[in-house]
């Protein structure tokens, strides 16, 4: 077993129980740990991380990518030889970098950087990212993560941003309005 998602022997490659067909088994490594958080749960009796196995594998000719749910997955247009994983689901190679399977859309390896740990918000120079998305219309200059500390305490955040022009939900855009009401219950219900 190489980690909690990638195992091999002299002739095969599994993740997570499923056979890569493809996968060469003398060239191939885990790229990072096989598990990642999904949430920290620290408002438990006894603070405890939830964890999930996915992650990144390669060999000689592929890269890998095993989610939270479904098969392996070979990342299109990977190069093995210089692809690197954060140990999230971020990853880069010489041209490229990647959320998950995904190559995000213009991003340089070279500039492309997080925002703040625990969000899926990423920059590249002038652009923003949402996960693997290009958010477009984006104020760079102004754009902010908007958090409060019981989310920074508990590094559970809830995915809202703002920039000079308007508010953001998990990359789309919302209004100052709902923003402000994010939380509340419909009404009728306690």
């Amino acid at each position: 077993m190489l980690n909690p998602t990638y195992a091999k022997d002299k002739a095969m490659v599994w993740a997570f129980g499923s056979r890569i067909k493809e996968a060469d088994a003398a060239s191939f490594e885990a790229c990072d740990a096989g598990a990642q958080p999904l949430s920290i749960r620290k408002d438990a009796i006894e603070p405890y991380m939830e964890i999930t196995e996915k992650g990144y594998g390669k060999d000689a000719n592929n890269v890998y990518y095993m989610g939270f749910w479904g098969k392996p997955t070979i990342v299109k247009n990977a190069d093995p030889a210089t692809f690197v994983s954060f140990g999230d689901n971020y990853a880069k190679d010489a041209q490229r970098v990647f959320y998950e399977k995904y190559s995000l859309p213009k991003a340089s390896p070279a500039t492309w950087d997080y925002i703040h740990e625990g969000f899926y918000y990423t920059r590249d120079g002038n652009r923003i990212y949402y996960m693997n998305r290009l958010m477009k219309g984006v104020d760079v200059e102004t754009f902010e993560l908007l958090f409060d500390a019981e989310e920074e305490e508990s590094g559970n955040y809830y995915q809202y941003a703002r920039d000079k022009n308007t508010y953001y939900d998990r990359g789309n855009p919302i209004t100052k309005e709902a923003y402000e009401k994010r939380g509340e219950l419909p009404e009728g219900y306690e």
